[in-house]
Order: C-alpha cells, then sequence, then structure tokens
C-alpha cells in the first residue's frame, strides 16, 4: 500500500497508462460499433459541408460552435468508420478518469483528508470502469459528452486553485473553458451552480466563511454575464432561448419529476437498477413518483444539509466530502433532470448522467474508506467485479448491433427495384442502437445508410413501416399472406416488439395503406394495390420476399 501510495502521489502517469490499456481492453469488442443513427446524420451533413458550416452548427439548431469544431476534425482526420476512433474515446475516458484523479487528490489533500490519493484513484477507476459509460465510449456522436467531462473538472481544479491562490490567470483559464462548454452542449448550464457551491464549501471548509460573498461575485459574476450572453445569442441566432432540445424541454419545472428523477439517478447508480427485471426496477423506482416519498426525502435532505453547515466543524473529514460530491452529483444533473427518465431496455440516455457519474464514484470511494478493511475491500471488490461484468455484458450488445447493422445493409441487394416496402427494420438490440426509427415511414434509414455503408445508393423509393427491437442478431418475423390486401407481420420470438418513432408502435394509416399493431404482430391492410411493389421482412438471417 505504501508503494502504491508513492507512485500516486511521484509517478501518477502511469495511472493514465493503466486507465488507457483496461479502457481499450474492455471496450476492444465495440472497436468497430457506433457509427449508427445519428452518426450518420452527422456524416452526410460533414461530407456535404466545410469548415466553413461550423458557424451555422451544419444547419443544426443549436450553439454548438466548439463541438462541431472538435467532432468535424475528428471526422475528417478520422474518416468515416476508422478504428481509431475507438482508440481515441478510449483515450479520451481515460484521460477523464485520469484528471478526475489528479484533480481531487489535490483537493482530498487540501481538505487534510488522509487517504486523499488512494481514494481519488479509487473513485476515478470506478468511474472508469463503469457500465454506464458504453453509450458515451461507443456512440460516436457522444464526442459533447467528453467535452463536458474535461470542462467540468477544470473548471473545479480552476476553481480551487483561485480561491487558494488568487491569481487573475486562473479566472482567465475558468471563463474561456466555460465559454467553450456554452458552445458544446447545454449541460454545461451546471457549472456556475457547481462553481457556486464548491466556493460556499470551500469558505467553510477554510474559514473564510466572511469573503463568501466576495469570492463568489468574482467567480460567478462572469459566468453569468456568459450566460446571459448566451440566451440572448440563442434568441437572436436561433428565434428561442435554448436550442437542441428546446426551452420548453429544459424549463420545464415539474418539482415531482426533477426531484424524482434525482433520487431515480442515484439509485440506478448505487445499485446498478437499470440491469434489475424491469419490473422489479420499476416497483422500486414508482415509490419517486409519489409526492409523499418525495417531500419526506426532499425534507430530510433540506435538514441535513442545514446541520452539516451548522456543526461543519465538528464533521469528519469524510463526512464533509461525500456531502460535496453528492450534491455535486446533483448539480451536474439539472440541464437534464427534467427530462424522461428512460427505464426501458439499456444504453439509452445513459449518457446524460455520465459526468455526474465523476462525482458519484469519488462519492462511492470516500465511503468505502470510511468502513473497516474486511468491509472496505469486500464492497469495493464487489463493485469492481459488477462493474466490469456489466461493462463487457453490455459492449456485447454494441457488438452485436454492429454485426446486425452490417449484415443487413450488406445483404441489401435489390437496386433493381424502384419500390420496395420494408415490413421490418431492427431498431436496436438490448438498448444498443441499429438503425434510427424517430421518423416516419417515408423517410428510409436503410436507404439513407446504403451510399455511406455500400458506397451505392438506391435511387428508387423505399418505404418502412415498422421497426422492431431485438434480444438476440438472430431475432425476425414471418409473414403471412391473409389476401391480396391484407399481410399479418408476426415477430418469431417473444420479448420483442414493433417501434415506431423511437417508441413502441401504435395503430396509423393513409391513403395507400393502414397498419393495425397487436402485441408482438401487426396487420398491413392495402387501400390501393402497390403494383411493381416488393415486400421484403428480414427473417433474422436474411432479407425475404413477400410471394403475394
Amino acid at each position: 500500500m505504501d508503494k502504491l501510495r508513492t507512485i500516486l502521489k511521484k509517478q501518477p502517469y502511469w495511472v493514465f497508462l493503466l486507465f488507457c490499456i483496461l479502457t481499450l481492453l474492455l471496450y476492444y469488442p465495440t472497436a468497430r460499433a457506433g457509427f449508427v443513427t445519428d452518426f450518420l446524420q452527422w456524416q452526410i451533413n460533414y461530407e456535404k459541408g466545410s469548415f466553413a458550416d461550423i458557424i451555422n452548427c451544419f444547419g443544426y439548431s443549436g450553439l454548438h460552435q466548439f463541438l462541431h469544431l472538435v467532432f468535424y476534425s475528428l471526422f475528417r482526420m478520422l474518416g468515416r468508420d476508422s478504428i481509431l476512433w475507438y482508440v481515441l474515446f478510449s483515450i479520451f475516458h481515460a484521460g477523464i478518469a485520469f484528471t478526475a484523479f489528479r484533480v481531487f487528490q489535490q483537493i482530498f489533500s487540501d481538505f487534510d483528508y488522509k487517504e486523499a490519493g488512494i481514494v481519488a484513484f479509487t473513485g476515478a477507476f470506478l468511474f472508469l470502469i463503469n457500465p454506464y459509460q458504453t453509450e458515451v465510449l461507443v456512440w460516436r456522436t457522444c464526442i459533447h459528452y467528453i467535452i463536458m467531462g474535461f470542462s467540468f473538472l477544470w473548471i473545479i481544479k480552476l476553481t480551487h486553485l483561485w480561491l487558494i491562490h488568487q491569481k487573475t490567470k486562473h479566472l482567465i483559464y475558468l471563463n474561456l473553458i466555460f465559454i467553450l462548454a456554452l458552445f458544446s452542449l447545454e449541460l454545461s448550464l451546471a457549472i456556475p451552480f457547481i462553481v457556486g457551491f464548491y466556493t460556499l464549501v470551500w469558505v467553510f471548509q477554510f474559514q473564510r466563511l466572511d469573503r463568501f460573498i466576495v469570492y463568489s461575485a468574482k467567480l460567478l459574476l462572469p459566468l453569468v454575464i456568459s450566460v446571459i450572453s448566451w440566451f440572448s445569442l440563442n434568441k437572436l441566432f436561433l428565434g428561442k432561448m435554448v436550442g437542441h432540445y428546446g426551452a420548453k424541454t429544459h424549463f420545464e419545472f415539474d418539482l415531482i419529476v426533477i426531484f424524482g428523477n434525482a433520487f431515480k439517478f442515484l439509485t440506478k447508480y448505487l445499485f446498478f437498477q437499470r440491469y434489475w427485471k424491469h419490473d422489479y426496477k420499476m416497483n422500486i423506482w414508482s415509490y419517486f413518483d409519489s409526492s409523499i416519498v418525495l417531500i419526506f426525502l426532499v425534507g430530510l435532505g433540506i435538514i441535513s444539509a442545514i446541520l452539516c453547515f451548522v456543526y461543519f466543524r465538528k464533521l469528519k473529514t469524510e463526512l464533509r466530502l461525500v456531502g460535496l460530491l453528492l450534491v455535486l452529483f446533483f448539480l451536474a444533473l439539472l440541464p437534464i433532470i427534467n427530462m424522461y427518465f428512460y427505464a426501458l431496455l439499456y444504453i439509452e440516455n445513459d449518457r446524460y448522467g455520465y459526468v455526474a457519474s465523476i462525482f458519484f464514484c469519488l462519492m462511492l470511494a470516500v465511503i468505502l474508506f470510511s468502513f473497516p478493511k474486511i468491509l472496505r475491500y469486500t464492497g469495493l471488490s464487489l463493485f469492481t467485479f459488477v462493474s466490469i461484468y456489466l461493462t463487457i455484458q453490455t459492449n456485447h450488445y454494441w457488438h452485436q448491433s454492429y454485426l446486425v447493422h452490417e449484415k443487413i445493409i450488406q445483404q441489401f441487394d435489390f437496386y433493381d427495384h424502384d419500390k420496395i416496402v420494408l415490413l421490418n427494420v431492427p431498431e436496436n438490440i438490448k438498448g444498443a442502437p441499429i438503425f434510427l426509427s424517430i421518423k416516419d415511414e417515408y423517410y428510409s434509414t436503410i436507404q439513407e445508410t446504403l451510399p455511406m455503408k455500400r458506397l451505392k445508393p438506391h435511387k428508387g423509393e423505399i418505404i418502412e413501416l415498422a421497426y422492431f427491437n431485438l434480444t438476440d442478431v438472430n431475432d425476425g418475423v414471418n409473414v403471412k399472406v391473409k389476401a391480396d390486401d391484407h399481410l399479418l407481420v408476426d415477430c418469431n420470438q417473444w420479448g420483442t416488439w414493433f417501434w415506431r418513432k423511437g417508441i413502441g408502435a401504435s395503430n396509423y394509416e393513409n391513403d395507400l395503406y393502414k397498419v393495425k399493431f397487436d402485441l408482438k404482430h401487426y396487420n398491413l391492410y392495402l387501400k390501393q394495390p402497390l403494383k411493381n411493389t416488393l415486400f421484403l421482412y428480414w427473417n433474422g438471417n436474411d432479407w425475404k420476399r413477400v410471394e403475394r
């Protein structure tokens, strides 16, 4: 243990090398995965555009200029589906974990925490191997969350340094990073709250409470001016206060949803709840939709916070750090806490908690090291084993997603037909995305993908009637011709269902046909004879023609 302390203190860059190797090994099965859905959308925009289009974000409704500067530059350097994306994202993730270790090693040490280096290393390690990180690391469009990880940590470091040394350069660097973060992702709006709270805890820790207002003004005033300017630019150039998901989504303040989601995120990370059976996790999370339960929990939290500040000097350092990191965890979720908490399947929207999980894992490390050795190492071993096991399992789903995606595209060889109707398209496998289903049937993800994967576009019309989720790479459907104008499309297996526009499919119709869904099958009723139209379905192994 003494040797480890020496390495962590005097040769810390060995930690970065270790983190890089671990990440590359854990995520090797995903080396070719993640170039799906939104990535293909950006690939189209990037191949049509140039560096000059960064200024208008390639037509996207959001002020994300720095994000696109980074993303577009990487796209031009690495190409459309190079294995170098996997290498680079692994190094980025290891870099964030290493940065978290170094930043909080210094903070813990300055807070007179005895095991600063080992605990900071443990928290960073738990963050590195957490199974909820796969969406950010594998889905290549998530570079903005990588930017956020570095930004949050560096801003906390610079805040800490400025509070100690009062050097102007620290303030300048802090504000420059914040401006870049603002023009990368709306999650950065949490940063002023984090800076403010960290400053409050710092003045209590170092008994400088009389300087709180002065310190807060110097730190927060420039950040607030930047935020106001950013909102103004949104209104000026986009016609709305917030781009991306929009003001209606970001500014919907339903306290039941906000506090309920906060506790859902906490138990999700603490107990790996997303990997539980659906009924079990929903039964637990449903308690956080109850106003009575939330009033009790929030009231308990407020009373605890007040007591912590009143008796701050009497608290052990471990308790101070746990309180600090717990609040940082919640604050890092602020911009997305009112959004839909996705609990179905795995992976989707895990990216929302990527930055917050840094603080959770560090908090968990502090808690574990407050226990006697036998409990400490038992708990640490358990969390490590479960994390690695679930990360390997989740990365296997990503690998399967890649295999299905490639198989579907490579076996699509129907260029001699001008009109094609696809009766089913794989949407995801266990939550790992395959093809995008958020648009209507007149938008074909297959048709969009063909010129990028096969370098051979289909110039006719392709209609995609329904999508379905997979539990295995061989999942598919069968089709029965009930009449000339009636087809029955039925899933071959249980545990899958039909999707449309990103959710479970519901009945719809147009001038050409009517689609009626019922559990694991649907009926297609043609209103007009679709002559010279090829009907195809995916049976789990290849595309099959419907013989009518």
